[in-house]
């Protein structure tokens, strides 16, 4: 039977460069900062490369994180009988709530606004967006 041990070469410390260059993506990926990847690498006897000694590990950002660096604002809670944020006035409802739990409301689409309102601020900021 086989097992799933790693094999250690001959001399005990001889690591391949493809070996070398996992290492080093998987530490800067679960480092926290440069220094604590340094250190993580100096325990395995790996050197940075000089690229990654300067570089911040990247971290998976959150919806909310990434829409600001985007330069959008978190996702609005819409509260009952609040007023259409795009101007036509409208009252609304949240959008799990029924159209008969509150009757003269319309549902939110996004941003805080109706659908109509929404739509065309979408289609505005496409026509900005394009040259």
């Amino acid at each position: 039977m086989g097992t799933n041990r790693p094999v250690i070469p001959a001399d005990g410390l001889t690591v391949h460069h493809e070996q070398e260059e996992a290492a080093r993506r998987v530490v800067a990926g679960n480092s926290s900062s440069a220094a604590e990847a340094a250190e993580f690498m100096a325990m395995l006897g790996i050197t940075p490369d000089k690229a990654e000694v300067h570089s911040r590990p990247t971290s998976p950002l959150s919806k909310n994180q990434a829409a600001a660096l985007r330069g959008r604002t978190k996702a609005k809670t819409v509260r009952l009988n609040e007023p259409c944020a795009g101007g036509c006035g409208q009252l609304l409802r949240p959008y799990k709530m029924r159209a008969a739990e509150a009757p003269g409301t319309v549902g939110a689409t996004g941003r805080g606004m109706c659908s109509g309102c929404y739509r065309k601020a979408r289609a505005d900021e496409a026509q900005e967006a394009a040259p």
